[in-house]
């Protein structure tokens, strides 16, 4: 509710200040004409600046004594809502050589700029719009899928899987992240085959021990049967 006139205020000020600027410029230009008496010079530019700027309704260059130089009829100067009367007074060291006169449409000029100023604002909405999704998909890609991934990785290394795959660790954050994760992993890895290896070869010393009792009870046992025997016989009557 509030744009639309703000914008009009905003683009009526810009116009009439460009289009002063162009008075100003046109008249420093007519300036080594003016000097040289080169009028038809004079009418040539200002007909051809006439024609290409359809929202200057008329155009008027007086002499300073008040003579119409241009156009070379006379023109009614008519008022409107949208119409400004801009003057330009054009002087070179000090000597005036005559006035400008431009009655413009404003309604015209506001048009356009208001025409351009929309467009500028779609087309910036939609590089937003664009620039957002491209972050969104660069978060994605950079953040969300490796902290996935590790979720993951977490939940295989908590049931003893070791093997799962994890994403390529990029230098950010996240990837020193990534990294650490991975000696970690490969720390705890290699604590469990280490552990693994200690209690196969404490099984297999638990294994030779036993053979070596079984072993030593055999050897025992034989002598011991012979004497036994020898004992007995010795103890009949």
């Amino acid at each position: 509710a509030f744009w639309w006139p703000l914008s009009r205020d905003a683009a009526q000020e810009h116009s009439i200040a460009q289009t002063t600027a162009h008075l100003q410029t046109l008249g420093d230009s007519l300036v080594p004409y003016l000097i040289q008496n080169q009028m038809a010079a004079v009418y040539e530019n200002l007909d051809a600046l006439g024609e290409r700027h359809p929202a200057w309704l008329s155009l008027r260059l007086t002499s300073p004594e008040g003579m119409q130089l241009y156009p070379l009829q006379s023109v009614a100067l008519s008022s409107a809502p949208d119409r400004v009367l801009l003057q330009h007074p054009i002087v070179f060291d000090t000597v005036a050589y005559g006035d400008l006169e431009l009655l413009c449409d404003l309604g015209e000029i506001t048009r356009t700029s208001i025409q351009s100023a929309r467009l500028i604002s779609e087309i910036l909405t939609v590089v937003s719009l664009l620039f957002g999704l491209f972050l969104g998909a660069l978060v994605e890609l950079l953040v969300v899928r490796p902290v996935r991934a590790l979720q993951e990785a977490a939940g295989s290394l908590a049931q003893g899987d070791y093997d799962t795959q994890l994403p390529v660790p990029y230098k950010d954050e996240v990837g020193e992240l990534v990294t650490n994760f991975s000696l970690m992993r490969s720390a705890l890895a290699r604590q469990q085959r280490e552990l693994e290896q200690a209690m196969e070869d404490a099984q297999q010393a638990n294994k030779a021990k036993g053979r070596f009792l079984a072993a030593m009870s055999h050897e025992i046992r034989t002598p011991l049967h012979g004497i036994i025997a020898l004992a007995e016989l010795l103890d009949a009557p």
